[in-house]
Parts: C-alpha cells; structure tokens; sequence
C-alpha cells in the first residue's frame, strides 16, 4: 500500500511538473510574440515662419521586421501602434501598415502623426510580431532646404511585463 501512495505521489508531482513547465513554455512563446521599442527622444518642431535655433526639426523612425534570419527563426507579420508622449495627456497613437518578415516600415514623425505636431517627448512601439528593431533619426533644417542630421539613436527593446511601481529592476536592451 505504502509503495502504491509512494509511486502515485510521484505520479502526480511529475504531471504538476509537466503542467509547469508547459503552462512557462506557453507564457513564454506568448511573450515572445510582441516587441516593445522604447525610442527615447521625438522632435517634430517644424515651424513655419519661424527662424530660431528650434524652428525646423523632426524625426523619422524606421521599425524593422528580423524574424527573417538564416537560423530558421519563424516569420511573422504584424503592424505596431506607436505611442507618443510629450503632448501632454493622452498619448497620441500611430498605428503602422503590416509589416512583413525581413522588411522595414519607415515614417517621418511631423507629416505622419496627427496631434504630436511641435513637441518633443518619446515614443513606445508595441510591434505584434517577435524580433522588431528601430532606429530614430533627427535632423534640423527640416522642411527649409537641406536638412542637417543630427543624431541616429537606435531603440531600445523594452522587457515585458514591465516592473511595478513597488518592483525594481533594470531596463535594459534585452538584446
């Protein structure tokens, strides 16, 4: 009787074992199936009329789609609703045209998003597909002749779920 409850209790302790990890694996692939971007600096000055220092800049993003690879990674598909914040409020939502494994979808920020003209602030691409990166370019000059790059600033791939307020820890590339 004992070696019967021994053998059952081991039974059942290996299924719940196989139950956790399955449920993980699952948690996990599901996970995996987004990339969050954190583009940490947006400028989409662009004011007619105006000559200072501030006047003419903006910014275009490029989001790319790498589940095209030689390793055999799983091609997807999918769009990203970007999130813009610095207008104050709400922030104002971008969503792009699907993008497809192994391509890029581009956009300049004062001519695309409608409400996030003039500011200054970030941006957060949540893409529907696994292995998005990004790049920001800012430039001065915009719309007055030759522009001027100033920086390329690549985005940084945000872990998620994100830590709670009362949580702590580290962002980083997660790359």
């Amino acid at each position: 009787m004992k070696k019967k409850i021994f053998f059952a209790s081991i039974g059942i302790a290996a299924l719940a074992a196989i139950c956790w990890v399955t449920w993980l694996h699952a948690k996990i692939i599901v996970l995996n199936k987004e990339t969050y971007l954190l583009f940490t600096y947006v400028n989409t000055y662009n004011l007619s009329g105006v000559s200072s220092a501030m006047a003419h800049w903006d910014t275009a993003i490029v989001i790319s789609n790498t589940s095209a690879d030689p390793w055999g990674t799983k091609q997807e598909s999918g769009a990203c609703t970007v999130y813009f914040y610095g207008a104050g409020g709400q922030p104002v939502q971008f969503i792009t045209p699907t993008i497809q494994a192994g391509t890029s979808y581009s956009f300049d920020v004062c001519d695309s998003v409608l409400g996030f003209d003039n500011h200054t602030g970030y941006a957060i691409a949540a893409c529907s597909f696994p292995n998005a990166h990004g790049l920001a370019t800012m430039w001065d000059n915009a719309g007055q002749g030759d522009p001027q790059v100033m920086a390329t600033v690549p985005a940084l791939v945000l872990n998620y779920p994100r830590p709670t307020v009362h949580e702590s820890a580290n962002e980083s590339l997660g790359q």
